[in-house]
Formats: structure tokens, C-alpha cells, sequence
């Protein structure tokens, strides 16, 4: 009752908006910030005709409301810094470790508590009330960025707290290290590793196609996590003699139970390939008989997927394209990212990142690589003009499925691209480097090193588009 009537009705209005986006009456959506915060966190509102500003606004004005009915975080716009956290703060670097703390600072103050008071148990209050009572969609990610960025800090600033935070690790372990097992097993799991690669060139028994490295990084991982699987079920380690051991039906079944146990009781496309994994072991390796493959065949059915194609997250990820106005803006945001560069009075390295940003950008609308094929392009080599036109192109080896592909650039990318390699690449790219995208070490990208700030690039460009 305390409410004035705007503010009510603009409260009212956010959660109408809701439950509309969520095609669902406000009656059956849930006011626990821990149950409401992954749903709103779901949402694309471009799928829905909102802007990312408006929708950002719902959310806020919907944790409002829900405050009304739960003990609510206080934004940060509601708690001012206390000048003593103000100046420690401002000695933070880089930004992104300021915006990891600053909401647990703003917190503090609100409550009184200053750099001299602050204790473990405050902070970790913080923390409980971040998990339990806001509508953040990953809770547990954001208390561990702010554990690091304080920890972070109490290292780097002077005069920060000489308080520590432990940050609990989110990796569980699944997999027994091979140590733990006999050392036939591992002998004859290098064996298959061998033949899988082509170590022997002229193994009759060999794949025709030899496995990358990374794919027998990854099997190796699935050979210890289904060791780990028959250990939990009670199969003492030291029978796991063999491969073959994996094959056999009642171990196979243990391991399928184990593996979609931890996937939430869900087939997925991921683990009928791990079956696929170990019925290929079994049929090409073990060389079992037609009847007990059969069986394995028959166990692995009721873990693989009904549905085949695109996966309804992929689905929902795509739909806001449904949309002329969002095709409209990504086909537009390589150069409309040139201007803003060109306008910008930002630090020329500032600057050539967001360059670099949208060539990354403008290639992958007209090639649609992979990840790996566009952090490795070289100028020269993937990359080239044959006369008057700009050709990128990469040979069998150079692919994953092994089918040379050549992509012709249209002359408005071309540009693009040259405008980039001229002004701003040489801020970039250490001398002799030839990678289009270069690395700090004089190497290519990482993929992360790219594909993060690639998605928040377009993030960004999303938001600034309306």
C-alpha cells in the first residue's frame, strides 16, 4: 500500500510483460528468486519483439515486485559506495575485476561496513544472499567471479583487507586417473590409441581415417570415466584388466546407467556417442560376436535420443532471426562497428580491438567456418587476391571433415578487411606474425581468446541496434 500509484503500475505492467513472454498467467509462475531468475534468464526478447534495453528493465522492475513478497539483493543503483571503498576501488585494474566486486562493495556500504570493519562472515553473508535472493540465472558463477576479483584485489591494492575468500571448485571429478588402474589396461588402451592414429601406416585392422588428437584426448577421457563408472558401481579396479572389460553387457549397462544418471535422467545426442564409443571398441577391437553386439546395440537404444536435427535450446537460440529487424542489424554490425571506430576517440589498441572484432565478424557472415579455421587464417596463405578479388579458402587438411572449402569476399567485406589489416592490425600483431587475427605470443587466437569477445561483441551490437 505504500507504493505510489505509478510506481505500482509500472510494477504491474513489468510482470504482465512476463508472463506474456513466458506464455504463462502470473498465477503459475514461481515469486522464489531462485526459481524465477533461470527462467527470465532464458528469455530472448528479440524473439518477442522487445529490445534488450526494455527487457532489462522488465527484469528489474519484476525483482522490485518480487522484493514486495521476498527479502530481495538490493541492486547496486540502491547503496552508494562508501568514500573508503570508493578509493580502494579506483585502484582496481583491469575494469572487468572492479564490475566482479563492485556490486559486494556497494553491499557492504549499504549495511555500514567499511574496509576496517569487514570480516569473512560479512562477505560471505553477501554471498548467501546472492544465491538465495536475487534473480541472477547463474548465482554461483557470480560468486565466484566476486571471490576472485576480491582476492584479486586484496593481492594487487594497497590497503585492501587482509581478508581471504576460498573459492569452492565447480570441476567434479568423474574419471580415475590411470594410475589407479591396472597397467594392462593402459597398456592395451595405448594400443588402440596407436591404431586409431595411424602410428602403424599399414595396420590391416586400423580405421580408414586416422582421429585427430583432440578426439583421442577425448576417448581417453571416456575410457578413464567409464573405469570411474564400474569402480561407483562396485567393480573393484583391479578387474579392469582389458578393454574388453568395458564391452562385456553387464559392465556396459553400468556404465550407461552411471553416464545417464549424471545427465539428469536425459538422452542425449553426447551420450549415445560414448555408447557409440565403446560399441565400436567392442565390434572393431575386442571383436565380439554378432550376438553380444547385438545386445550392446540393443542397451545403447535406450539412451539415444527419439528426436533427430537441431536440439529445441539451438531452436530458441535461432528463433529471434525469425525477425527481418535482427537480420537486418547483424548483417549491418561489421560496419556499423567501423564507424563507430572511426568516430571513436577511444585509445588506438581500444580501438583496433573493436576493428578486429568486426572483421571477425564480417568473415564469418560471408564464410561460415568453424572456430578454429577463422582464428587461423593467415594473410598470404588462407587468405589472398587473385587480382582483383579476395579469396579465402582452406585444403582438405585444413578442415575437419576434410573438404577444401573457398569462399569469394564481396568487395564491401573486402574493404572492410583491408581497412583493418592497414590501420589497425599492426597495433595488434607482433612483428613476423601473419595471423589475421593474431595472438600476444605472435601466434593465432585462442579460441576463447576469440570466441568470447566475438559474443559479446555481437552482444553489444544487438543492444545498440535498437
Amino acid at each position: 500500500e505504500e507504493l505510489q500509484p505509478k510506481r505500482k503500475q509500472e510494477l504491474l505492467s513489468a510482470l504482465n510483460s512476463v508472463g506474456r513472454v513466458l506464455g504463462l498467467p502470473l498465477s503459475l509462475l514461481p515469486s522464489d528468486p531462485r526459481q524465477l531468475g533461470p527462467r527470465l534468464a532464458g528469455v530472448a526478447p528479440a524473439a518477442h519483439g522487445m529490445s534488450e534495453g526494455r527487457w532489462n528493465n522488465v527484469r528489474s522492475l519484476v525483482g522490485k515486485a518480487v522484493a514486495t513478497a521476498h527479502p530481495f539483493l538490493p541492486g547496486r543503483q540502491d547503496n552508494d559506495l562508501l568514500p573508503d571503498w570508493e578509493a580502494l576501488l579506483d585502484e582496481v585494474a583491469p575494469r572487468y575485476q572492479q564490475a566482479a566486486i563492485s556490486a559486494g562493495l556497494r553491499w557492504l556500504s549499504g549495511r555500514g561496513i567499511g574496509p576496517e570493519a569487514v570480516t569473512v562472515d560479512a562477505l560471505e553473508e553477501f554471498l548467501a544472499a546472492l544465491r538465495t535472493r536475487s534473480l541472477r540465472a547463474k548465482p554461483e558463477d557470480v560468486c565466484r567471479r566476486f571471490v576472485k576479483g576480491w582476492n584479486y584485489a586484496q593481492k594487487t591494492v594497497p590497503g585492501w583487507p587482509a581478508v581471504t575468500l576460498t573459492c569452492e571448485s565447480r570441476k567434479v571429478v568423474c574419471s580415475l586417473p590411470w594410475e589407479d588402474l591396472p597397467a594392462s589396461f593402459k597398456a592395451d588402451a595405448d594400443c588402440w590409441f596407436a591404431r586409431q592414429s595411424h602410428e602403424d601406416l599399414f595396420a590391416e585392422d586400423g580405421p580408414t581415417k586416422p582421429l585427430k588428437p583432440i578426439t583421442l584426448k577425448s576417448y581417453e577421457q571416456l575410457l578413464r570415466t567409464c573405469s570411474w563408472a564400474l569402480v561407483q558401481a562396485g567393480i573393484p579396479a583391479d578387474q579392469i584388466r582389458f578393454l574388453a572389460d568395458l564391452a562385456t553387457l553387464p559392465h556396459f549397462r553400468l556404465i550407461l546407467q552411471d553416464l545417464w544418471t549424471r545427465t539428469g535422467g536425459q538422452r542425449t545426442a553426447t551420450l549415445a556417442r560414448r555408447a557409440d564409443v565403446l560399441i565400436s571398441i567392442a565390434r572393431h577391437y575386442v571383436g565380439v560376436d554378432d550376438a553380444a553386439l547385438a545386445e550392446l546395440r540393443k542397451a545403447a537404444k535406450r539412451v539415444t535420443p527419439e528426436v533427430s536435427g537441431m536440439t529445441q535450446k539451438n531452436r530458441d537460440r535461432l528463433r529471434p532471426f525469425d525477425n527481418p529487424e535482427t537480420l537486418s542489424a547483424l548483417a549491418t554490425l561489421p560496419f556499423r562497428m567501423r564507424e563507430e571506430v572511426e568516430r571513436s576517440k577511444a585509445k588506438p589498441v581500444r580501438a583496433a580491438q573493436k576493428a578486429e572484432m568486426a572483421v571477425a565478424i564480417a568473415v564469418l557472415l560471408v564464410a561460415p567456418v568453424r572456430m578454429k579455421n577463422l582464428r587461423m587464417i593467415e594473410i598470404g596463405k588462407q587468405l589472398r587476391m587473385h587480382g582483383r578479388r579476395m579469396m579465402l579458402s582452406f585444403v582438405e587438411g585444413e578442415v575437419k571433415n576434410a573438404v577444401p572449402l573457398e569462399f569469394e569476399i564481396d568487395p564491401e567485406t573486402a574493404d572492410l578487411i583491408t581497412w583493418f589489416i592497414e590501420h589497425h592490425r599492426p597495433l595488434l600483431a607482433p612483428e613476423g606474425c601473419a595471423f589475421l587475427f593474431p595472438g600476444r605470443n605472435g601466434g593465432a587466437r585462442t579460441d576463447c581468446g576469440l570466441s568470447v569477445p566475438l559474443g559479446k561483441a555481437v552482444h553489444k551490437g544487438a543492444k545498440g541496434s535498437r
